[in-house]
Order: structure tokens, then sequence, then C-alpha cells
């Protein structure tokens, strides 16, 4: 295995083809292979996108609950956050008509977690192709964390309101990150990676990861393509999925079990 600095500084050639390939499934356009760019975990795939398509004095809306990344990262660089706020009370469920009263002039980007972390909700297929309408109407940008894809232990891809990734719906302005370190519980395997439909924004994105990382490591991007690769990938999911369901069966146990002290949503996803 060569130890240079490799093929590309996008990342191996071969990785990005099997996660372009994942997001290609039943959309009529494939995702070209040059629309993936690999990063050091997903954790470092969100800071490079706030980083490089982000500047002071923007505006970004966040969904909350959520990863406290996705909106710290934004106000350390001087980017004004406001989070779009679900409640418990409406089971987690996101409201467009808030969205919409939240836009401003300088708003850059709407920051989505789909599944959600931490509650475990996702956005039906509808509510997200709402999102994404609202965001094509006023030229924002759509940027999806989608770690815990395609983790969904509660609902089916047969439900027609299962959430597709939001790159398959129709907005070039939309990125996506993802990582092995959830779904495939690999998290020492230090790779994750950012699609849009969007080269500029894919060339900003390496631009920053260049001057940040400079290159991948060659190991785990043997390791992630193989854990991604058709003779593996369903065998690490069916595993993990399994798991899923059997955690979401203690819990609901327990909380049947403690309903005088304990209260929930059930999630939907996640682990």
């Amino acid at each position: 295995m060569p130890l240079g600095y490799g093929e590309a500084y996008q990342g191996s050639k071969r990785l990005r083809t099997t996660i372009a390939n994942l997001y290609s499934i039943k959309i009529p356009t494939p995702l070209p292979v040059d629309n993936v760019l690999i990063t050091p975990g997903a954790s470092l795939a969100n800071l490079v996108v706030f980083h490089a398509l982000c500047s002071l004095g923007d505006h970004v809306i966040v969904q909350y609950p959520t990863y406290q990344q996705l909106y710290s990262l934004p106000k350390s660089i001087g980017v004004e956050v406001t989070l779009w706020k679900s409640k418990e009370k409406d089971k987690w469920q996101l409201d467009l008509e808030e969205l919409k009263d939240l836009i401003k002039p300088n708003t850059k980007m709407i920051v989505l977690t789909n599944p959600a972390n931490p509650t475990g909700a996702i956005i039906p297929r509808s509510q997200l192709q709402a999102i994404v309408e609202i965001a094509k109407e006023h030229s924002i940008i759509v940027f999806s964390d989608e770690i815990f894809r395609p983790l969904f232990h509660s609902i089916t891809p047969v439900d027609p309101e299962f959430p597709p990734s939001a790159l398959s719906l129709g907005y070039e302005n939309v990125l996506v990150s993802g990582s092995l370190s959830k779904c495939y519980s690999l998290p020492g395997i230090r790779v994750g990676w950012l699609a849009s439909r969007n080269s500029d924004y894919i060339a900003s994105c390496l631009n920053y990861r260049s001057y940040s990382t400079i290159s991948m490591s060659h190991l785990d991007e043997a390791v992630a393509s193989f854990a991604l690769d058709g003779k593996c990938i369903h065998s690490l999911l069916q595993r993990n999925m399994g798991l899923a369901k059997q955690n979401i069966a203690s819990v609901e146990s327990f909380i049947e079990q403690h309903r005088w002290a304990c209260d929930w949503v059930r999630p939907v996803a996640g682990r």
C-alpha cells in the first residue's frame, strides 16, 4: 500500500465511488464520484462546512435539540445562530411555519440532523421535501448531518414517509455529512464524508480541508472501503439494527415499569 499523500486530496477514489453509489440508489441521476469529499470523521466534515461556506455576518438556522457542534461551530466564527426548536409535546416534529418566520435576509444555511441526535426523531419525507422547497425559494443552503442514517429501527422503506437522504430531493444546494462511527460501529476508523450535487461547495470544502488536514489516512480509507463494500455493509447494518432494536425494547420495558417517574417520545431511529 502506498503511504504517500495519496492519489487525490479529495480521498480514495475507490471509497468515494462506494459512497457515491450509496447515494445513487433508486434516483434517476447518480451522484458523481467527484461530488464526494472524504474527511477524518464527520465532526471534521461539519467543521469544514461552516468554515468553508459561512462568514461573519451570515445567519444560520439550526434544528434543535441537536448535536452541540452544529450550533457551537458557527457561533465560534461569528455567524448568527437561531435555534429552530422542536418540542416534546409535538413528538419532536418541526414547525414549518416557524421556519418561514425565522428566515432573514442574511440567512445562509438551514442545518438539519436526520435522524435527530439526541431525540431519535426523524424528519418525514413530506416535511423534508417542504424544508428543501422553502430553502430553494430563498436560495438557502441545506446542510444535513445524516450520521445516524440508515439506522431506522421503527420505520421501514415501504412507509411513504420514510425519510430519504436530503441529497436526493432535487435541490443542488444541499450538503450531507456521514461517517462510519454510528451506524457501522467503527468510530476508531476516522473516516467521514461530505456529499453534494453542488461542485462549488465540494471545491470550497476541499480547499479548507486540505489546509487543515492535508490528506487522509490510507489505512483508514482501506478499512472504510471494505466496510462499505457490498460483501460487508449488510452484515454490519444487520448486526447494529438488531442491537438497536434490543436497546429500544429494553428502554421501553423500563419506562413502562416506571411510568410514575418516566416519560418519553419513542425514538424512530438511532441506537
